[in-house]
């Protein structure tokens, strides 16, 4: 074997001995360890989309990339245990659709969607059971998904009046019914 074979494997190795491991652990993220990985991205994307859907004047929360900034958030703001519950309450929305509907979330039509949604609110609603978390959740994602959309740029300026702060002070302004209501930043 000549010296610039051996470097060259030992080059090839090295950097797989480091890529290798990276590729393992961004692939196997799971429920366990509360993590959310791509395909709670994407049906996270689907479910605002349904709750929250574009039409010819507003936006909708896939525009406004909430699900992304949904991930964002409980990464960095929420524990372990919340993370799980919340991606749990996530899962289950999907395994309702396969098991009523038999497909997946986002292949089902929009009045679908809306109807197993509607559903979960209901029983979110009317639960008492402690137990069942994934209903429990949902209250708190339905909440994520609409702070999520009016927090972002897109969401606040085509769907609330935007005054950027710092600006003058008016104490009383008129209100005009129909008016949009004010994002102030």
């Amino acid at each position: 074997m000549r010296r610039r074979d051996l470097l060259k494997s030992l080059v090839i190795f090295g950097v797989g001995s480091i890529i290798n491991p990276i590729n393992v652990w961004g692939c196997n993220m799971s429920l366990n360890d509360g993590h959310i990985n791509e395909q709670h991205i994407l049906l996270l994307d689907e479910i605002a989309e349904t709750i929250i859907p574009r039409n010819k004047k507003v936006p909708g929360a896939k525009d406004a990339g909430v699900a992304s900034f949904i991930a964002s958030h409980i990464k960095d703001c929420y524990t372990v245990d919340e993370r799980r519950h919340l991606i749990a309450s996530i899962l289950t929305i999907n395994e309702t659709a396969n098991q009523r509907f038999k497909k997946p979330f986002a292949r089902l039509g929009n009045k679908q969607k809306e109807e197993l949604l509607k559903a979960f609110d209901k029983e979110a609603t009317n639960n008492s059971d402690s137990k069942n978390i994934a209903y429990l959740n949902y209250t708190k994602l339905k909440n994520l998904i609409v702070f999520g959309f009016f927090t972002s740029e897109l969401g606040a300026t085509t769907c609330l009046r935007y005054l950027s702060i710092p600006g003058y002070y008016k104490g009383e302004i008129a209100y005009k019914k129909g008016d949009k209501a004010w994002a102030l930043n």
